[in-house]
């Protein structure tokens, strides 16, 4: 970003919508969904309860970044 002279890097509405139903799809297959805590955000009145955290680990998740610098940041507004 430095380089290129970049400040801001967002999502957008299509790839965060995305992205926030692949880490639902990932939390439904572990225990968190059927507790009541914070890893839900329930734990905070009148929150909408989902998955608050990546649940399919670090290697994945180190992938999945390298996955979209590869593309060149697709579903990301660079300015």
């Amino acid at each position: 970003m430095e380089r290129n002279k970049k400040a801001t890097i967002n999502p957008t509405d299509e790839a965060e919508q995305g992205w926030t139903t692949y880490v639902h799809e990932l939390a439904s297959k572990t225990l968190f969904p059927k507790t009541k805590s914070w890893y839900m955000g329930s734990n905070i009145p009148g929150k909408k309860v989902e998955s608050l955290n990546y649940t399919g680990g670090v290697p994945k998740y180190a992938q999945e970044i390298k996955d979209v610098a590869a593309t060149a940041y697709k579903g990301f507004l660079i300015s």
